[in-house]
């Protein structure tokens, strides 16, 4: 299985990762605004600190030698992106806001 890895010092709402987490692949990357929002850190992935490159290598090889968990992680990134991410739900939500939000 492979892993998308993303050592981002900072990020929007990183798509790459998204799109990484559609495809059932498990996302580990850093702490970083953007980031942090997208992956659960044991659960669709693994987030380390921004900026340590040994805590992302521990975080490289615990996948790489625990391809059950990688999977696992996968599967719930996926699950997670269908939920929270699909583009016809965000693009529901952006809409009700704006409907609510303005004067009438």
């Amino acid at each position: 299985m492979g892993v998308y890895v993303l050592p981002s010092y900072r990020e929007g709402m990183p798509r790459s990762v998204l799109e990484a987490m559609a495809m059932g692949r498990p996302v580990i990357s850093t702490r970083a605004p953007g980031c942090s929002d997208a992956v659960e850190d044991g659960y669709t992935g693994l987030l380390v600190p921004v900026a340590d490159s040994d805590a992302l290598a521990g975080a490289m090889v615990r996948l790489i030698e625990n391809p059950t968990l990688a999977e696992q992680m996968g599967r719930a990134g996926r699950r997670r992106v269908v939920d929270r991410f699909d583009a016809s739900r965000v693009g529901e939500h952006v809409a009700r806001l704006l409907v609510d939000s303005s004067p009438v």
